[in-house]
């Protein structure tokens, strides 16, 4: 039987350094940390890409609505301003027949002062007269005419306000009537305006 003796010393193991295991350590934790703000970076900017993208889209849906909601009120208003064209063709009254005809009736001493038209069918119209009977008698010859739908007076005023004694002394001494402006509403049948002139056109 034989028996190997060994009388050589033992090699001891090599031991790892400390310092190698904390820098090892040291080196793990900055790689790790590197890689989630890496990470956390490219989540950033694609959430950033995400959203403008999504604004992108919110915005061109709204210039889309927006100029679409134009169209149709462009539309709308074209189609608005084409009826009002034709409704004005078609009962436009000539104003020079319509002021002639409005004279005609004013007594011997009556006087325009103004008139403007409130609408295509009527107008306000202020006239002077001598006496506030020529007021009444105008706004009966008005409602007798067959193209006059309806008319009033709104206003009667004279020249001379009360408590004006001297300017009536003076129209008093001299013989001279105070005037009278009556302003008149007046809504005119448009059908038979434009009737007649067709009919005196035709002549």
């Amino acid at each position: 039987m034989l028996i190997e003796i060994n009388l050589l010393p033992q090699k001891e193991k090599k031991r790892v350094p400390l310092f190698l295991i904390f820098l090892f350590i040291a080196l793990l934790i900055t790689a790790s940390a590197s890689a989630f703000f890496v990470l956390y970076t490219k989540n950033k900017e694609l959430d950033n890409v995400e959203q403008q993208l999504s604004n992108a889209v919110q915005l061109r849906e709204a210039l889309e609505m927006n100029a679409a909601g134009n169209s149709g009120a462009a539309a709308s208003s074209a189609e608005m301003l084409n009826e009002a064209i034709a409704w004005a063709d078609r009962i436009k009254v000539p104003v020079s027949p319509i002021i002639a005809h409005l004279i005609e009736r004013l007594p011997e001493r009556g006087f325009f002062q103004a008139l403007s038209y409130t609408s295509e069918e009527s107008l306000i119209v202020t006239i002077q007269f001598d006496t506030s009977r020529d007021a009444a008698y105008y706004l009966s010859e008005l409602k007798s005419s067959k193209w006059v739908n309806s008319a009033k007076i709104l206003t009667l005023n004279t020249s001379i306000e009360e408590g004006e004694e001297d300017e009536q002394a003076i129209l008093d001494a001299t013989e001279v009537l105070p005037r009278y402006a009556a302003e008149y509403e007046i809504v005119f049948n448009t059908e038979a305006v434009n009737e007649t002139l067709a009919q005196e056109g035709s002549k």
